[in-house]
């Protein structure tokens, strides 16, 4: 769910600003073998980096990048990012290595420097993008609004009409419900919208593939027939737009709608393995890096597992719990969202805990 290429910035803007235009006129592993992403399982020096900590001996390496665990409390202050209590949902990277997470709490928040502060209470759940100008993009289950200066636009949908599917105007446009939002490499709005993947650009909302209904065992093809079960989320990638599908992954390339990956009709079923043969519990969450795409695989699994050269991993192996460490030994409890950072390091929200995690995947 990141900007990329000042192209897409620019694109996104235009989009933006002719959305509220129209709003204008309207209202006048464990891992069975270490990962192959190029850095993991590399022995690096153990002395310090300038004024830093020592490095870790071997990567991925997960610490604990926000939060001090799940305690009671009926307030939910600002503070310092590793003694705040927090409750994260979806990230986003922003600019100046901050991190912006939505939290079931209190609201819009980010990571800036060592302090976790509010940025707006008021949050839809479905999703957000942070461009590299600081723009913030979120999506309610309903509607798509802008974030800025501490006040929400309305640029797409409606706040109290929703639960069906219309294409048009983006003002005119309903939504059944938003789970995720991501910008595709021209700056379009990608929203995976219950059981279509549609599209807001230019203010107009369409539909790129989908039908008002799932299918219990949805067919591929060409995008004006294929259906899907239950869309949870969306990513763009050199290989088209990719989502997550309950227990498949699926590609939406050149007007076909294909399965890449797992099967319907089973799940809670986990297997690593070529993507023919590989199985998924439910996937939550997907986050590309050059030629690897990163998962949560959720439900029964807790899994977070990466696609590399067509072959499926589990990097973290499900079992619950909370320690930080080389990936082999570190526990989470429930990985629900991650994103790639800027650095081309993991960043997971980790529920179960009421943590920020990070996973260290380049030196």
């Amino acid at each position: 769910m990141t900007a990329r290429r000042a192209s897409s910035r620019s694109r996104l803007a235009a989009t933006v600003a002719a959305a509220i235009a129209l709003a204008t006129a309207g209202c006048s592993e464990r891992a069975a073998a270490p990962p192959s992403d190029g850095s993991a399982g590399e022995e690096l020096d153990q002395g310090r980096t300038h004024d830093g900590p020592p490095r870790p001996k071997k990567l991925p390496w997960v610490s604990n990048y926000a939060g001090k665990g799940c305690l009671p409390t009926t307030t939910w202050p600002d503070g310092p990012r590793q003694q705040t209590v927090i409750g994260p949902d979806e990230l986003a990277p922003g600019p100046d290595d901050r991190l912006y997470f939505a939290d079931s709490f209190a609201g819009l928040r980010v990571v800036d420097g060592d302090q976790i502060r509010t940025v707006f209470k008021d949050v839809g759940g479905g999703g957000f993008i942070v461009a590299s100008d600081g723009q913030i993009i979120n999506a309610g289950f309903w509607y798509i609004q802008e974030i800025k200066g501490g006040k929400a636009t309305l640029i797409a949908g409606s706040r109290t009409e929703g639960g069906i599917s219309v294409d048009g105007p983006a003002l005119a446009a309903r939504f059944n419900k938003i789970e995720d939002i991501a910008l595709d490499a021209q700056g379009r709005l990608l929203i995976a919208d219950k059981y279509r993947v549609r599209m807001l650009d230019n203010g107009q909302v369409t539909t790129l593939a989908g039908s008002d209904f799932g299918s219990a065992y949805p067919p591929d093809g060409p995008v004006a027939t294929a259906t899907f079960l239950r869309l949870w989320a969306v990513v763009d990638s050199p290989a088209g737009i990719l989502v997550a599908d309950e227990t498949t992954l699926r590609q939406i390339y050149n007007g076909q709608v294909t399965t890449l990956a797992g099967v319907f009709g089973k799940p809670w079923t986990i297997v690593d393995g070529p993507l023919d043969k590989a199985r998924f519990s439910r996937l939550r969450s997907l986050a590309w890096k050059k030629d690897v795409l990163y998962m949560v695989d959720w439900d029964h699994a807790r899994r977070i597992r990466y696609i590399k050269d067509k072959v499926v991993h589990s990097l973290t192996d499900g079992q619950r719990g909370f320690k930080d460490g080389y990936i082999s030994e570190a526990l989470f409890d429930t990985p629900m969202y991650l994103v790639v950072d800027r650095k081309g390091n993991l960043l997971v929200s980790d529920v179960g805990n009421c943590r920020i995690r990070h996973i260290q995947l380049e030196p």
